[in-house]
């Protein structure tokens, strides 16, 4: 499987809870309530699949707040946060202490992270 398709999947994962394209540039915070609502990104799909995408753990954390996608490939992991509607990915490395947003680049540069060595 391809990481077009692991993106396509991670989206389509993400996109039944977000009305609107969330990796558009304009603000949309204020537009999403989803999080007060209870309503987070569901990964049902993503685990059906998550053996064949080469994601060995997929961890929902924190009220459903973080979720860690850890790879079967190089055992890599990556944590996302969701936080009023915006996916942004936690980076807590020595050099430096981040919430980076994740639009659809990122996406590539995380999924292509995990799936090689």
């Amino acid at each position: 499987m391809t990481t077009n398709n692991i993106v396509s999947l991670i989206q389509e994962s993400i996109r039944k809870y977000y009305p609107d394209n969330i990796y558009d540039d304009r603000d949309y915070r204020n537009d999403l309530q989803l999080i007060d609502e209870g309503k987070y990104p569901n990964m049902t799909e993503l685990r059906k699949h998550q053996n064949e995408l080469g994601i060995k753990k997929i961890r929902v954390t924190g009220d459903n707040q973080y979720i860690c996608l850890e790879s079967m490939v190089n055992q890599k992991t990556v944590k996302l946060k969701y936080v009023e509607g915006v996916i942004y990915q936690v980076i807590n490395t020595k050099e430096r202490v981040a919430d980076e947003l994740v639009d659809k680049q990122k996406l590539d540069e995380i999924m292509n992270y995990l799936l090689n060595d």
